[in-house]
């Protein structure tokens, strides 16, 4: 090999031993720094995916998934698997990741269908490709907590309970039996409606405040230039199933404000589609949301903005209990 000539050449002149030597430790320590660079990175992403499996409950299974979605994604393995794993046949698609991750295919097939985790919270959408809202996170390109993204803990002072005058005193007594006897094994829905600017956001806070209870807001949905998006209710249902998963349920009060497109019906027909009026255009999910309303075992309070024409007894029948917010008289 030439080289090897050039280097044995260079090293038996004595006179030029020292600088060859000086010339190869800065090559290896080059060498050993980006290395150690590199490592460094691979365990920031380790971190980045710890807290992700974490704030969505993943199995090591859902993890590694993700793992290799996200790198097929981002054309980070070798050009051969990144084709295969966009391959357009969901099947062929399913075989990738169990044969790259050494799992049977049943057990991936599983993990992947829409009802699971994966699919809920969306980081895998309806093609079993990864969802790049995610990038920015594992990129470390987003700083601030990934829990941050579906829910936030209210800091903001809430206004005295004394403040809601015969609001308080009519309903607070209810309200405060209820939560009080709940069953842990269960959640509790209560729903707030009315015309917007009517307090139901402020009420829902202080009554967290006023039982001693921590006060959560599920996030609604944004969009990637930051700002709140006519978007798909499922995200925000998802959102509500990572909060309540990682809050502590028997002292905490979570608060869906702006939930009128989450309470509304799928297929326009009877139940919750009456909220708002029959409706033939709707975006939410009515089987989704009866799974949410009997799942969640941390007390909700659901805040829509709609007026008492529009709101059936049937649908009210859905929630212990709802508290109609008229309009403010001078």
């Amino acid at each position: 090999d030439e080289n090897e000539e050039i280097l044995r050449a260079v090293w038996n002149a004595v006179s030029c031993r020292r600088r060859l030597a000086q010339r190869l430790i800065q090559r290896i320590d080059s060498k050993r720094a980006r290395c150690e660079c590199l490592a460094s990175g691979r365990d920031r992403l380790k971190l980045r995916l710890d807290e992700l499996q974490r704030t969505l409950g993943l199995s090591d299974l859902e993890r590694d998934i993700a793992l290799l979605s996200f790198l097929v994604a981002n054309a980070e393995i070798h050009t051969y698997f990144r084709d295969y794993g966009r391959e357009k046949s969901l099947n062929r698609r399913v075989i990738f990741l169990a044969e790259c991750l050494d799992r049977s295919v049943s057990d991936v097939a599983r993990a992947v269908e829409s009802q699971e985790r994966l699919r809920r919270y969306g980081l895998l959408d309806a093609d079993l490709g990864f969802n790049k809202d995610y990038d920015g996170f594992l990129y470390e390109v987003e700083k601030a907590p990934l829990a941050t993204r579906f829910y936030r803990r209210v800091a903001e002072k809430p206004l005295p309970w004394s403040y809601y005058g015969a609001l308080a005193e009519r309903q607070g007594d209810v309200l405060k039996a209820l939560l009080a006897s709940r069953n842990s094994a269960r959640g509790m829905n209560i729903l707030f409606y009315g015309a917007p600017g009517t307090g139901k956001t402020s009420f829902a806070r202080s009554l967290a405040a006023e039982l001693g209870l921590a006060c959560y807001e599920v996030v609604q949905d944004i969009n990637r230039k930051g700002d709140a998006a006519q978007g798909d209710p499922r995200n925000r249902f998802a959102a509500l199933q990572i909060c309540a998963s990682q809050v502590d349920g028997a002292h905490s009060l979570l608060v869906i404000d702006e939930a009128d497109d989450m309470l509304r019906g799928c297929d326009g027909s009877d139940g919750l589609s009456e909220l708002f009026g029959g409706r033939t255009q709707a975006s939410g999910d009515k089987g989704l949301l009866n799974s949410v309303l009997d799942g969640v075992q941390v007390p909700c309070v659901w805040i829509a903005n709609v007026g008492p024409e529009s709101l059936a007894p049937s649908s009210r029948r859905r929630f212990d209990y709802s508290i109609r917010f008229g309009k403010l008289d001078a």
